[in-house]
């Protein structure tokens, strides 16, 4: 997975080079992969003009942090890549005159290292690592009822990224769920009053988890599963404690140890096994 990833990710980077130094380009980019996806993310998170938002992964060409700031929000967008933020800072300069206001702010730094307090709103970028962990400091600082809007990928760039339930982050589940365009998935979580931290992601409490919900190596036992013979006959049934090996790429069968063997499942199958995660002391 990390090749696939890296693959993609240098993709993408090209991609936004080109847009950023290209106005037109950037703008055609920005209409054909991103606008409608921001739109649905604007709306989901339910925010008014004014409303502060810290947008992590802003990239060479920061197409969400000008979308966001043209809708009336207060933007700080941050990308952990100097060279990104230099690349940001010039089309930002290139898109406002001198004194324009409320121009998005841009900052240097790690997600798992950030305060999230004082924002009404947090976008993370599909390209942002490790988003598990990412997440768990955003759900930590931020002030309660923040609303956070994640990138999940879908089909095919599941092979590229992972995806983050709202399990794994010690939430009961999603204020709202959107399929976009582009095999993407918009995530909406807010933070309750009676968060409680969760310090080892993978390991996280899960109200409602499938096989294909677990981390590779992380064990867990099974719930629930259709009933079908062939997964009896495997030893996929209630009760069983199994773990998952391996993810193949481009949404291949996910590959789960069971009563000491292997055996590959397709992830249709896999999304309707349920799954109780096994902690450390479990």
């Amino acid at each position: 997975m990390t090749w696939i990833y890296s693959g993609f990710l240098r993709a993408v980077v090209r991609l936004e080079k080109y847009a950023a130094n290209s106005r037109a380009g950037g703008r055609i980019y920005t209409r054909l992969f991103y606008r409608a996806m921001i739109d649905a993310e604007c709306a989901a998170a339910g925010l008014s003009p004014g409303a502060r938002v810290l947008q992590l992964g802003a990239g060479a060409y920061p197409m969400t942090a000008l979308e966001l700031a043209r809708r009336g929000y207060r933007v700080t967008a941050v990308d952990c890549s100097r060279d990104a933020l230099i690349s940001a800072r010039e089309v930002i300069s290139r898109e406002y005159k001198r004194g324009s206001s409320n121009v998005p702010a841009l900052l240097h730094a790690d997600g798992r290292a950030l305060s999230y307090h004082g924002y009404d709103a947090v976008f993370v970028a599909l390209h942002v690592r490790p988003k598990a962990a990412v997440l768990q400091r955003v759900l930590e600082t931020a002030d309660t009822d923040t609303r956070v809007v994640y990138r999940n990928p879908c089909g095919a760039l599941c092979g590229a990224y992972r995806r983050v339930t709202p399990a794994q982050l010690g939430l009961l589940q999603a204020v709202q769920t959107v399929r976009v365009a582009g095999e993407k998935e918009l995530v909406v979580v807010q933070k309750p009053k009676d968060f409680i931290s969760v310090h080892d992601i993978a390991n996280a409490p899960c109200a409602a988890c499938m096989l294909c919900d677990l981390a590779p190596r992380q064990h867990g036992t099974i719930s629930h599963a259709p009933d079908l013979p062939s997964l009896a006959a495997l030893g996929l049934r209630p009760g069983k404690t199994c773990s998952i090996v391996a993810c193949q790429p481009w949404g291949g069968p996910i590959i789960c140890s069971i009563g000491g063997r292997q055996v590959a499942l397709e992830r249709s199958i896999a999304s309707r096994i349920g799954i109780t995660p096994l902690t450390e002391s479990s």
